[in-house]
């Protein structure tokens, strides 16, 4: 098996697969737009599989409890704000939050955030 990277010529296979087997599940992944890199494993001059490995922003808010709700909501829009012009103005197209609970599940939901599709789970790489 050989593992390499996508080229441009691999496409026209890999939007087979996509077709034939995963486009109910997701739309087809260009392995190139917010992509770090794309591989393929070949053998016999078929794709095995193909992998890719894409920046995500997560969001990761603290707040201090002891002050109004009123005043942590507003705070709380106001950089999310913040967050989606620096998310754009850097390229990305999306920001995680993973959250605890269904109060900040509600809370982001209502601003905008949606759940995703699959379940959310890392790989921890050190």
């Amino acid at each position: 098996m050989i593992i390499r990277s996508i080229k441009q010529e691999d496409f026209c296979q890999l939007a087979e697969i996509h077709e034939k087997f995963f486009k109910e599940e997701f739309a087809f992944p260009d392995f190139v737009t917010h992509y770090i890199c794309g591989i393929v494993a070949e053998e016999d001059d078929r794709i095995v599989a193909a992998m890719g490995l894409r920046n995500i922003l997560e969001c990761v808010a603290l707040s201090n409890l002891s002050l109004p709700i009123r005043a942590r909501r507003k705070a709380y829009y106001d950089l999310l704000a913040a967050m989606k012009y620096v998310a754009m103005r850097n390229g990305h197209n999306s920001i995680h939050a993973f959250v605890q609970g269904d109060v900040w599940f509600n809370v982001l939901n209502r601003v905008g955030f949606n759940s995703t599709r699959g379940n959310a789970i890392i790989l921890e790489v050190s």
